[in-house]
């Protein structure tokens, strides 16, 4: 409530902060909470991140898989398009995060950091376009 009124905001709804319901309490002690935007936002904790973390360690093994088959620029093309074509079909239904706490709304922040790790395993080495593709994702 400081940090609104600093900001010049209305306040915002108690709810917010006092959601002690089991359904909030369970998608929080699991993790699931930066999947459902009514509960990504619903703790004064900056937790959203945390959430957005382990969707990424979730999915990172088959990130990987990918890049086995393709290679890394191929796979972060293909991810990066993924994420957007989820982003725009949420978008499109209206689905509104407060927070970015769902990995497509941030995939592309991870996808830089892979591929700029991924120039130090190349065999070939490619570092501009790692690069090239990392500054077009950020």
């Amino acid at each position: 409530m400081v940090i609104d009124e600093f900001l010049l905001r209305s306040p915002q709804a108690p709810e917010r902060y006092l959601d002690s319901g089991l359904k909030n309490i369970g998608a929080h002690l699991l993790f699931l909470f930066g999947l459902v935007p009514n509960f990504a936002y619903r703790t004064p904790l900056p937790d959203w991140s945390l959430g957005l973390e382990m969707q990424f360690y979730a999915l990172f093994p088959a990130v990987m898989l990918l890049v086995r088959r393709l290679d890394w620029i191929w796979s972060g093309i293909l991810v990066a398009a993924v994420g957007s074509a989820i982003v725009f079909l949420m978008g499109q239904l209206s689905v509104h995060f407060p927070m970015p706490s769902f990995l497509p709304l941030k995939m592309q922040i991870f996808l830089c950091g892979m591929l700029l790790a991924g120039v130090v395993h190349q065999r070939q080495k490619r570092p501009f376009m790692h690069l090239a593709l990392a500054m077009a994702l950020a």
